[in-house]
Formats: structure tokens, C-alpha cells, sequence
């Protein structure tokens, strides 16, 4: 089975430099993330978007070393090394790129800053789910936030991504970010959503909460220590 996401990197950072130049537009979209096409009623919400490449420079110092998140050592370390440098106009502009990797890295750019101020960015993004394997940031990203918008962002998410059982998106990921802002804020927004929770994955039989619940709440925990370096 072809690996999308190791496909995407030798494809788009072939020798360092992108190659989607020479692509079609649908190539170009594919390895960006568009891997998915569906149609959702926040399609028209308005995000900033840059079509041009990304900067070398940005590139090469923010995106190669820290698009994974922060499940390496190494990417944790170096993004402690360096966050001093970050500011929210770089994490918004990450973000503005369309490029999965470019946006999970603005994402926990602005986590980490922390910028609240791209809160809407951030928020409008995840309904809008455009790019795969980007949405994980953002919820980690609403959940450091954990601001009554967060909140609601997380679930208009969930209200109506669960009743999509065909989009395999990052319900797992809201869920959980949901459940660690309940214990964070001491509220119980999470057991409206278990029945459709529970609905969606019918046919899901590798979609566990509790499992994504601790791998969040482990994230956030690495998250937290990076922050509190700063």
C-alpha cells in the first residue's frame, strides 16, 4: 500500500527543493494534502490562502524539521531551540499556505507562541478540512487555547463531521481535544457527542477513544513542557 505522506515528502522536498512545479494541478493538490474531495457547509468560510511555494528559507529552517509534530525528541528539541525566533505573523503565514505540512507546523507555532489571535484562522481551517493529516494540529492548537471559542469550533466540528461516517477526518482527534478541555475547564461538553461518537464508528472497529484520548493528552503534555520552557 502506497504511503501518502512518505510519497508527498519525496515528491514535494526532492533534493531539498519542491518539485510541484512541474506537476498537474491535481498532483499538486494530492501531495498538498487535497486528497479528499467532499463538499460541507463551511466550504465558504473565508481563510487567508497562498498558492505560491512556500519560501526556501521557511522551508528549510520551520517545515522539513518540525512538519511530523512532536512525537520525535529531536523535533521537540529543536523547536525549543528555536521558538524564540517564531512570532504569529510567521504562524499565520504557515498556516495560509496550502500545504499540510507548512499548516501543521503554523498550527503548533501558534500553540506554542501562544497566538489566540489566529484562533479563527485556526478554528475556520478544521471545519473546513481541506487538507489531510493537518487537523490533528489544530485541535491541539484549539485545546492549548482552551477558550470558549475553541470550544465551540471543536464542536460544530464534531456535530457535524460525526454524522459523516464516510469522511474518515480527525473525529477522533476533536473528541479527544474535547475530552482534555472538559477536565481543563471542568466542564462536560464531550457526552453529547457520544452517541453519534458511538454511531460513527459502527464500522470503525480501530477507532478507540480511550486510545485517543491518552495519545492527545500525552501530546498536550509534551506541548505544555515545551511552552513552559520558553
Amino acid at each position: 500500500m502506497l504511503d501518502l505522506m512518505a510519497f508527498a515528502e519525496a515528491c514535494h522536498y526532492s533534493n531539498g527543493e519542491p518539485t510541484g512545479a512541474s506537476m498537474t494541478p491535481d498532483a499538486q493538490r494530492h501531495i498538498a494534502g487535497a486528497i479528499i474531495r467532499h463538499i460541507s457547509p463551511f466550504a465558504e468560510l473565508d481563510v487567508p490562502c497562498h498558492q505560491a511555494p512556500l519560501e526556501i528559507s521557511l522551508r528549510e529552517r520551520w517545515v522539513v524539521p518540525l512538519y511530523f509534530g512532536l512525537h520525535s525528541e529531536t523535533a521537540r528539541e529543536y523547536l525549543a531551540a528555536n521558538l524564540s525566533d517564531a512570532d504569529g505573523h510567521l504562524a499565520s503565514h504557515l498556516l495560509a499556505h496550502v500545504d499540510w505540512r507548512s499548516r501543521t507546523v503554523g498550527a503548533h507555532l501558534a500553540a506554542l507562541i501562544p497566538c489566540p489571535q489566529l484562533e479563527s484562522q485556526i478554528g475556520r481551517l478544521l471545519l473546513r478540512s481541506d487538507l489531510c493529516y493537518a487537523g490533528f494540529a489544530y485541535c491541539v492548537a484549539l485545546a492549548r487555547f482552551a477558550s470558549d471559542e475553541a470550544v465551540d469550533y471543536l464542536e460544530r466540528y464534531l456535530h457535524y463531521y460525526l454524522g459523516q461516517p464516510q469522511l474518515y477526518f480527525d473525529q477522533q482527534h476533536a473528541m479527544a481535544a474535547l475530552a482534555y478541555l472538559d477536565r481543563q475547564r471542568q466542564e462536560q461538553r464531550l457526552t453529547s457527542h457520544l452517541p453519534a461518537w458511538h454511531a460513527f464508528i459502527a464500522d470503525k472497529q480501530s477507532w478507540q477513544l480511550d486510545t485517543a484520548c491518552e495519545h492527545f493528552d500525552n501530546y498536550m503534555a509534551h506541548l505544555t513542557r515545551l511552552g513552559d520552557r520558553q
